[in-house]
């Protein structure tokens, strides 16, 4: 059974919150959202930054996640294969 953690639990009505800027985690680096991401990847990664109107490298930047980092590095290697219509 999947749980997401309780300090993402609204106590007034049980939604799940989703992470905020001010997490101490990005949105990359939320379990969760890593979880959600890779099944968006999967789906159509290229539509899914155009429809935010961002680059990969623009991406990374609003998450706060170094390009460099083995989490930028894996995102951009990602999006490369979905570009080149690789699996």
């Amino acid at each position: 059974i999947w749980m997401p953690d309780l300090r993402l639990i609204n106590a007034a009505d049980f939604k799940v919150v989703r992470p905020s800027a001010k997490w101490p985690y990005s949105y990359l680096k939320h379990f969760y959202t890593q979880k959600y991401a890779n099944l968006l990847f999967e789906a159509d990664l290229k539509l899914y930054l155009e429809v935010q109107d961002m680059n990969p490298f623009e991406y990374l930047e609003k998450c706060g996640v170094d390009r460099h980092s083995k989490i930028g590095k894996e995102f951009i290697s990602t999006y490369v294969s979905k570009l080149i219509g690789g699996p």
